[in-house]
């Protein structure tokens, strides 16, 4: 279902909004193509919507890179944000434990 999303999105030619960009970045996030989710990202900074307008976009973005394993960009884009929300705040911070946990078990 994840890369069906991911794959429509490459076939049609279409002005994405908030929503959708949300649905893209989730999809990206749940099959970890960081290439994918590099150019959705893309895509969503060329076009006119606002980062900090949208909370739900914001965990969703800054999720997609973590599970991605581009942890760089994820901070970096929080690190942006002009209010950070509680959600975002907390999901890097998920993200974090996500990843020691991951790391203590190699």
């Amino acid at each position: 279902m994840y890369e069906k999303t991911i794959r429509l999105y490459n076939e049609k030619n279409f002005k994405p909004d908030p929503i959708t960009f949300i649905c893209l970045f989730y999809s990206t996030a749940k099959i970890g193509q960081l290439d994918q989710c590099q150019k959705i990202f893309n895509d969503f900074n060329s076009s006119s919507i606002h980062l900090d307008h949208h909370p739900i976009l914001q965990v969703n973005l800054i999720n997609a890179f973590s599970k991605c394993g581009d942890m760089i960009t994820s901070q970096k884009i929080f690190d942006e944000l002009a209010e950070p929300r509680i959600t975002a705040v907390y999901n890097v911070r998920y993200i974090l434990i996500e990843i020691l946990i991951i790391l203590s078990f190699k």
